[in-house]
């Protein structure tokens, strides 16, 4: 027990990640502040006990209110789809800027957590796993953006006691980015983009964990760590543990690049037709076609002692019977 609870403000705090970490602060007892939009979908924190602060990380003047007196930030808030590249700087890297300028002008918290993506390194050579202090090469503007993003970070690192933490690819209960995957096997289709493309993962629970982790270790400040599973399936292992997991036959289907591509294209068109960001698009098509996207914790475990409870046979099977109990599938 402790003696004075903490008060820490979450970015992104409706999003899938967020609603987790939210949650796990509220168990561990801190007082949570959610910085939220007007136009945010609020039933995802209805039940939960945290201090609403509305504002935008895009808006500097609302931020004041978000950031005061509090002793942990946790910026996961950011586009991760977008109509137009630029939107990815404006949001990921100017507001990234504005949040941190508010910390800073009210006397800084006691630390900052800014959760990066592996999209900001790019992929990696197969058989070879990327390390934090290998040369980043990002290859789409989300993934440029985030990096950007880093970089603004690091410059605020002498005002505030800063950690950067790279996820791959998250998944776990809540989880819409996934959810097509495990749709189309319940359906009887295993999509095979590159059949032998590796990938790292990381189960929602384990990240949140090294997350809370990263905030409360010294040896973190200054920082920059990948957290991962420890596993790196290829994308055809990938589809067939989710078939395990769903109880589910089903027949692999190799897409070919240039159909995959010319849907992605039809997206984008959609997209711009209706004003709203496809969440399919050809730099996303480019991404899964890479031989490998894996990178190593070693970092982690050594200053964290993060360890990755959930394998991920375990956390897709988890992750199906949420799907189920849901309704999603």
């Amino acid at each position: 027990m402790r003696d004075v609870e903490r008060r820490c403000l979450v970015t992104g705090a409706t999003g899938f990640i967020g609603r987790h970490l939210v949650e796990a602060l509220v168990r561990r007892g801190d007082r949570v502040v959610c910085l939220v939009r007007r136009t945010s979908r609020l039933d995802r924190l209805a039940a939960l006990p945290v201090e609403l602060v509305y504002g935008d990380i895009t808006d500097p003047a609302s931020l004041h209110a978000a950031v005061d007196s509090v002793e942990e930030v946790y910026h996961l808030a950011g586009l991760t789809t977008a109509l137009r590249s630029q939107d990815f700087h404006r949001v990921n890297v100017t507001g990234t800027a504005a949040l941190l300028e508010a910390c800073r002008r009210t006397g800084g918290p006691r630390r900052t957590v800014l959760v990066s993506s592996l999209a900001a390194c790019g992929p990696s050579a197969p058989g070879q796993p990327l390390g934090e202090d290998d040369l980043p090469r990002p290859l789409s503007p989300y993934g440029r953006s985030k990096l950007a993003a880093e970089a603004v970070a690091r410059a605020y690192s002498r005002y505030l006691p800063m950690t950067v933490v790279r996820p791959p690819v998250v998944y776990g209960p809540g989880d819409r980015q996934t959810l097509p995957f495990f749709r189309l096997v319940h359906r009887g289709v295993r999509p095979l983009f590159r059949r032998d493309t590796q990938v790292s993962l990381i189960h929602v629970a384990d990240l949140v964990a090294g997350l809370l982790l990263a905030a409360g270790r010294d040896a973190a400040i200054g920082q920059t760590y990948f957290l991962a599973g420890d596993e790196t399936p290829t994308l055809e292992e990938l589809t067939g543990l989710i078939a395990l997991a769903l109880g589910r036959r089903a027949v692999a289907l190799r897409l070919p690049y240039h159909l995959v591509r010319a849907a992605a294209r039809a997206l984008e068109v959609s997209g711009r037709l209706t004003h709203r960001p496809p969440a399919f698009d050809r730099d996303k098509v480019r991404e899964l076609y890479q031989p490998a996207w894996c990178c190593r914790s070693d970092r982690a475990r050594r200053d964290l002692g993060f360890v990755p409870r959930f394998s991920v046979a375990e956390g897709l099977r988890q992750t199906a019977l949420w799907y189920r109990r849901q309704g999603w599938l």
